[in-house]
């Protein structure tokens, strides 16, 4: 009885490559999406103060849609201890 060495023998790559749009990754557009919260966050913190501000007008300062904001955030908090700690280091 022959196996199939062939079948045996043949190896393939797994590779995830990622969909790009306008040359950018989903990583990359995810990274980018959450940097731009982090300005418009750092802006509207920085001028209404923290209670005074939404998640809806951080992502209006920030041209994105409400979606995008809990993909990067659970919620506002989050953002403002991560725009906390950004200043920190900085």
């Amino acid at each position: 009885m022959a196996t199939n060495d062939s079948t045996s023998k043949k190896k393939t790559k797994t590779v995830s490559k990622e969909r790009q749009f306008k040359g950018l990754s989903l990583s990359e557009r995810k990274e980018a999406r959450r940097e731009k919260l982090i300005e418009a966050g750092i802006a509207t913190y920085g001028t209404l103060g923290f209670f005074s501000v939404t998640v809806k007008d951080v992502c209006q300062e920030a041209k994105l849609t409400e979606r995008y904001f809990y993909e990067s955030f659970k919620k506002s908090e989050d953002l403002f201890q991560t725009i906390f700690l950004k200043m920190i280091e900085e």
